[in-house]
């Protein structure tokens, strides 16, 4: 995911203190309710690559765990070029390229 200028510096020493969490929560808006969410379970492995934002995630939304980290609006992080680069398999060792 590409990412804004105003969200590079910094980034990486907060990815890796999301990374040594044991639980990170969050709060989402589900059916006009507000529900909290542990978004730790979902991440295997975060990186900041110069100005892209890499997110390895076993289940989950990332755009939830994006506005997370980026510290914005989920509707502003929808905007931002999320796309999937590979999907892996659960049943399987076989990853399949996108």
């Amino acid at each position: 995911m590409p990412l804004p200028d105003d969200c590079r510096e910094g980034l990486a020493p907060r990815l890796q203190a999301f990374l040594q969490q044991e639980q990170v929560y969050t709060t989402r808006v589900k059916k006009n309710r507000p529900e909290q969410i542990d978004l730790r379970p979902w991440v295997l492995e975060l990186q900041q690559r110069e100005d892209l934002l890499w997110m390895k995630m076993a289940s989950g939304s990332p755009l939830f765990l994006a506005a997370h980290l980026l510290q914005r609006d989920v509707e502003e992080v929808r905007t931002l070029g999320i796309c999937k680069t590979g999907i892996e398999l659960k049943d399987s060792q076989r990853q399949v390229d996108l």
